[in-house]
């Protein structure tokens, strides 16, 4: 028990490093939508980086491109780090599945399945209804 929390608070503990390394909002935290529309017009001027949340308003062009620098030195460094994140997951989740007798991988891959598809259903509930399709014109007889 003790170990599997351990494993879980270090997995945490890396996705908010990286969160906070990348600048990425946690847990649904979202930007400014101007802002948002503001880096991504900006960030089409200079390559695949973006501003931080809320940084677009506040910054001048000159801080802009220094902030652009440094996304670029750590860019690399970054995607070594999720690249080598997601095999350590990876390498992490086949032991776990050694661990059981195909009946249980059976079991875990049936109840993901109905995660999943629950997951779904709540998506497609919380979705705007779509407008009803026009009927289409009725001929009369007169």
């Amino acid at each position: 028990m003790a170990r599997s929390m351990t494993g879980r608070l270090v997995c945490c503990l890396t996705v908010f490093s990286l969160a906070i390394a990348v600048g990425r909002p946690v847990f649904g935290a979202e930007a400014d939508p101007d802002a948002k529309k503001a880096a991504v017009q900006k960030s089409k001027r200079t390559g695949t980086y973006r501003l931080p949340p809320y940084h677009a308003k506040v910054v001048n062009d000159e801080q802009r491109d220094k902030i652009y620098k440094i996304q670029e030195e750590y860019g690399p460094r970054i995607k070594v780090l999720r690249d080598r994140l997601k095999m350590l997951l990876g390498e992490r989740n086949q032991k776990i599945a050694d661990v059981l007798s195909p009946e249980q991988q059976e079991q875990v891959k049936e109840a993901r399945a109905r995660a999943r598809q629950n997951r779904r259903k709540l998506k497609e509930k919380s979705a705007p209804p779509k407008p009803p399709a026009e009927a289409p014109p009725t001929e009369s007889k007169d």
